[in-house]
């Protein structure tokens, strides 16, 4: 009997230990729902993080797009049409983060500016096993590749003129105000120079290329005049109209003005400088990409920057035009990815200003800029750019105004303060940002901000990534080490004796 007293008290204390555990947990969870609830008051904003379940069904944790960052232990992907925007100040990671994790993933044809030479000494090898790989080496032109920008114009057709003005803008780099008299009128100069060269020159392939464009107008108005003659006599009526607009032309100051400007613009192409080396001639194709994986690298010593841009204007641009006419050909599994790092070194390309929406059904871009006030002096339509970009990153941010474009775009939520007195307790709602501006300067350097268009509605505060310590990549990259420059020693005087004899 004692026996079945025991267990029936046993039963009894452990049903009321399992009911008091239940009922506590359910309790501890009713009690975490309300206070939940009553946190996420939305009053003043609901700003806050993405959380996984968004990033997984937002379709930004795999793909094969460009990526973008690193969360939840996974790449963070861009993998729809349109343009991805980056905003990071120079030593701050971005070819380590971005740049070179693309260049190391992507399975299509990619065209990437090249400053320093880094991207093709890291990742050259590997994108060599994925198919074609071109260099335009402005760094030694010796063992560049080469493409003739004269190409791309369509000669006996009625495309002649619109295809020599588009690269004659390409040429010229305008004010960010839209361009001045002089830049529009060096601009329809050298539209009928390049015209000029294409036609006169048909049949010989030497001297169809920018640096006769060059030598023409280092000839002056007076070497010019034999050449407007010519001009008309050549069967194209674009041509002669163009040129008949500076027949009058002789000394004057909007003369010297405009000569001026066209020849500022050409200066890089002379034939004993890099830039006027690799045009002379084609060994490949732009056109091309779109048809097999083809990677190009466009290298420029950084210090040379402002000196060569025009080269890289021309050049991209060239790649731009090439994209918008194989519309029609089927479309490549993979788009081709323009990849600008320092765009803004390239100055205003007007294309990639009025149509990054359309040529975003083409290609995929990768535009990378230092902050937003670098944005804005290249672009005068930086908030429309901004506006429709599919992806924007920004990391290490050191400017104010940078810092503050992000806390707004973050946004702020609405948090709870509670403040007790003696006999009484109340609670309030009260606006914060979720990051304030001064907090983003301050951020880690290991952290990114990564903004998506489209499902994914809430920013993602993300790891940058760092491609020498992924395991993945441990045999695609090469260790990069900058030359040294070769001193030369200054040639010494002769000394007095041998001066004497």
């Amino acid at each position: 009997m004692d026996v079945f007293n025991f267990l029936a008290k046993l039963a009894t204390f452990l049903l009321r230990t399992v009911f008091k555990v239940v009922f506590g947990i359910l309790a501890w969870c009713l009690r975490r729902l309300v206070g939940y609830v009553r946190r996420r008051a939305t009053t003043f904003g609901t700003a806050r993080w993405a959380r996984f379940y968004e990033l997984l069904f937002g379709g930004v944790l795999g793909g094969k797009g460009i990526i973008v960052g690193r969360s939840y232990g996974r790449f963070l992907r861009f993998n729809k049409d349109g343009y991805v925007l980056l905003f990071a100040p120079t030593r701050s990671g971005k070819g380590a983060g971005v740049v070179i994790p693309n260049l190391l993933t992507y399975q299509g044809s990619i065209i990437c500016t090249d400053p320093k030479g880094e991207n093709h000494a890291i990742t050259g090898r590997y994108r060599s096993t994925i198919g074609k790989v071109v260099t335009l080496n402005a760094t030694n032109p010796h063992l560049s590749d080469m493409f003739n920008p004269l190409d791309m114009v369509r000669v006996n057709t009625f495309h002649e003129a619109d295809d020599a003005l588009q690269l004659a803008k390409l040429l010229v780099i305008p004010d960010t105000t839209g361009g001045s008299h002089w830049d529009n009128r060096a601009t329809q100069l050298l539209q009928g120079l390049v015209l000029y060269t294409c036609l006169r020159y048909a049949d010989i392939p030497e001297l169809r290329n920018l640096s006769k464009v060059r030598n023409l107008v280092s000839l002056g108005w007076g070497g010019l005049g034999p050449v407007m003659e010519e001009a008309r006599t050549l069967g194209s009526t674009s041509l002669r109209e163009i040129m008949e607009a500076f027949r009058d032309m002789d000394a004057s100051d909007e003369a010297r003005s405009i000569l001026s400007n066209a020849d500022k613009a050409m200066s890089p192409w002379s034939a004993d400088r890099p830039a006027g080396m690799i045009s002379t001639m084609s060994t490949f194709d732009f056109r091309d990409f779109n048809r097999e994986t083809i990677t190009c690298y466009l290298v420029v010593d950084e210090e040379k920057l402002p000196i060569y841009r025009e080269f890289l204007r021309v050049m991209m641009g060239s790649a731009l035009t090439a994209m918008t006419r194989v519309k029609h050909e089927p479309p490549a599994k993979h788009p081709t990815f323009l990849l600008m790092d320092e765009c803004a070194a390239m100055g205003r390309i007007e294309p990639l200003e009025t149509g990054v929406g359309y040529l975003a059904s083409y290609a995929r871009m990768l535009l990378v800029f230092q902050d937003l006030d670098q944005l804005k002096r290249t672009y005068p339509k930086a908030s429309s750019m901004i506006a429709n970009a599919g992806c924007k990153i920004a990391f290490g941010v050191s400017d104010i105004e940078t810092a503050r474009m992000l806390a707004d775009t973050i946004g702020q939520t609405t948090v709870r303060s509670s403040s007790r007195g003696k006999n009484h307790r109340s609670e309030s709602d009260a606006a914060r940002m979720l990051k304030d501006p001064s907090e983003i300067l301050r951020m880690p350097f290991s952290r990114a901000f990564v903004f998506f268009n489209g499902r994914v509605r809430y920013p993602v505060l993300t790891r940058k990534i760092r491609y020498y310590k992924m395991w993945r990549w441990m045999f695609r990259w090469d260790k990069w080490r900058k030359p040294s420059a070769k001193i030369i020693p200054f040639p010494s005087l002769p000394d007095d004796t041998e001066a004497v004899a």
